[in-house]
């Protein structure tokens, strides 16, 4: 059947009572994050790390200031993922078999 994915703005509360619903964070060291985004955004690592902390930043204040919730609240997630620790194709396997039916009931 068809999915719908919803990349933040709180998705994690919004839907966070529907049985539907796998809630996903995805997460990874800072390092790590800001060499991501110096390369996909082709700027300086000083500049990349501006962006990750102005990003951070803004999602944390976002959940905050919007639903009184805490991003890192684990509660709020089926699953965390260091995506520093694996490899594309891993993830994609560990989050698609979180994902089967009955595993995370």
């Amino acid at each position: 059947s068809p999915g719908i994915i919803f990349l933040g703005r709180g998705s994690q509360v919004v839907f966070q009572n529907r049985p539907e619903a796998f809630h996903l964070r995805l997460v990874a060291p800072l390092d790590l994050r800001i060499r991501r985004i110096a390369e996909f955004l082709k700027l300086p690592h000083k500049e990349a790390a501006r962006k990750v902390q102005q990003m951070d930043k803004s999602r944390e204040r976002y959940l905050r200031d919007f639903y009184s919730a805490d991003v890192a609240n684990p509660d709020l997630y089926h699953l965390t993922l260091n995506t520093g620790l694996f490899n594309f194709e891993q993830a994609c396997r560990i989050v698609k078999e979180a994902m089967k039916p009955g595993v995370s009931d």
